[in-house]
């Protein structure tokens, strides 16, 4: 990092001081590992059968773990009713808080809508397992096809519960089946009709991007005005 940009900036500062912080960690406690998701302020990792969910505690904060307990909190209300992961919580140092939980097997639903298999997912199943959450009292802000993974035996799990909240059933079952919400100032569709809409997207990335390719070179050969020049087949 510091080739590529002034070693003086205090944000050059804070991402070194950041990656040797993570590096430590890795290094101390974790044996055999693979990064599943990097962010600024956590990472999650896979340890064989088991899933850590890691983030480091500032000194100067009053309550620094209360982000992840209360993710905790509501895997745990969950636990056994919409959701099976087994968290675990527990706090290293005094540094490190962390949620282990449960490695499940299957495949997360971003990767089946990319390669265009949306249409074989149960939307049914969804909209049941987010009911199960709403009735447990959870409004459920990461419907989003990273977060749901479809199991070898047909079932889908939510597995990111961060910035999600704790309420009455009535008012979560609202809030997580609402067809129009309110965000960044404006009205926008709820959760439930976009996961839908991307679900039921029939065309992959890669397929949208061959038709637009093919648009193209139709669009080329119908413009008499450049019949002495050749289409190249790749762009």
């Amino acid at each position: 990092l510091s080739n590529f940009v002034e070693t003086d900036s205090p944000l050059t500062r804070l991402l070194l001081e950041q990656a040797s912080r993570w590096r430590e960690f890795q290094d101390r406690y974790l044996d055999e590992y693979s990064i599943l998701r990097w962010m600024p302020d956590h990472r999650v990792y896979r340890c064989g059968e088991r899933v850590l969910k890691v983030e480091w505690i500032p000194s100067e904060s009053d309550d620094p773990c209360r982000v992840l307990k209360y993710e905790y909190s509501l895997m745990k209300k969950l636990e056994g009713r919409a959701i099976d992961l087994n968290p675990e919580y527990r706090t290293i140092d005094d540094r490190w808080a962390i949620i282990e939980m449960d490695w499940i097997d299957g495949e997360y639903l971003s990767r089946i809508i990319h390669e265009g298999r949306g249409r074989s997912v149960s939307l049914f199943g969804i909209l049941h397992r987010l009911f199960q959450v709403s009735m447990a009292g959870v409004i459920y802000k990461q419907l989003r096809p990273r977060h749901i993974i479809l199991r070898p035996d047909g079932e889908l799990t939510f597995i990111d519960f961060g910035h999600s909240d704790n309420a009455s059933p009535v008012v979560a079952l609202w809030r997580n089946f609402a067809p129009l919400t309110v965000r960044n100032g404006s009205w926008q569709w709820g959760r439930v009709i976009g996961l839908v809409a991307q679900v039921r997207r029939r065309r992959s990335g890669d397929v949208l991007a061959r038709n637009a390719l093919q648009s193209a070179q139709r669009s080329w050969r119908s413009n008499s005005s450049r019949k002495s020049q050749q289409m190249p087949k790749y762009l």
